[in-house]
């Protein structure tokens, strides 16, 4: 073989060979930083959740108390119609005392309702507030007070930006 024959196939293969390692090289950035950016997404998302899903709790939270809060402050009308309609007709005096206790007990089934998700959602369920807490329920001596000294003190009500770290 002709020595001018063999420098340009020698020359050949060296180049070949460079364009297969940085077609190597290339290929291996890439790869390393197409597997960086989906980690940094996928952490991303994580975060976001974690963040949608302290915001739905905080929400929640804020309805239950609120409700609670609500149901505890509605007075009765049954001693409303008692004590305000003395003019009126008997048979008009029976008819608003029998809508005032219709009106009484759905509170009272709204207010259990609530009171019980207040239960589940309760921020310290082994100790001795939340057995208080329910020893005052059970026996009807709850007041809007206690429900407000719990929220005031659930830290799961205060808000945290998680999306920023």
């Amino acid at each position: 073989m002709d020595s001018t024959i063999q420098v340009a196939l020698i020359a050949s293969t060296f180049s070949f060979c460079g364009v297969m390692i940085g077609a190597v090289i290339s290929l291996s950035v890439s790869v390393f930083s197409n597997w960086y950016v989906s980690r940094r997404q996928k952490e991303q998302w994580i975060r976001e959740r974690k963040a949608e899903k302290e915001t739905w709790l905080r929400n929640k939270l804020q309805e239950v108390y609120t409700n609670c809060i609500y149901y505890l402050s509605k007075e009765g009308y049954t001693g409303w119609v008692s004590l305000s309609l003395k003019d009126v007709s008997e048979i008009e005096y029976y008819k608003l005392r029998f809508e005032g206790a219709k009106l009484d007990s759905e509170n009272r089934r709204e207010l259990r309702k609530w009171l019980n998700l207040l239960l589940l959602y309760h921020p310290r369920k082994d100790t001795k507030e939340f057995e208080d807490f329910l020893t005052k329920m059970r026996e009807g001596k709850l007041k809007r007070g206690d429900v407000v000294e719990i929220a005031a003190s659930d830290p799961r009500l205060l808000y945290r930006d998680m999306t920023r770290r």
